[in-house]
């Protein structure tokens, strides 16, 4: 028999996990310097991603240092947010 209340229980609890994450990604993310920050959003977060090369011509470092200073902060991004465990989908 279909159960609309655990229906809005599981959409309630899953809208809740959403904004949970979403809260944490925005603290860890405002834990970083604002270059790193700016890359993170360019190469991860935004719609159109930016290159190595434009982030570099950006800040003024080589495509190589960005690709650096990516994998840097996604270590320290994974770092800060260890403590999210990962939601399994049904």
């Amino acid at each position: 028999m279909y159960d609309l209340q655990d229906t809005f229980t599981d959409a309630h609890e899953d809208e809740n996990w959403k904004n949970h994450v979403s809260s944490e990604l925005r603290d860890a993310l405002e834990k970083l310097d604002e270059r790193s920050r700016d890359i993170i959003f360019h190469r991860w977060l935004s719609n159109e991603k930016s290159t190595l090369s434009e982030l570099g011509e950006k800040h003024s470092i080589s495509a190589e240092r960005v690709r650096q200073l990516e994998l840097s902060t996604l270590t320290r991004l994974k770092a800060l947010l260890g403590n999210i465990p990962m939601m399994i989908a049904a």
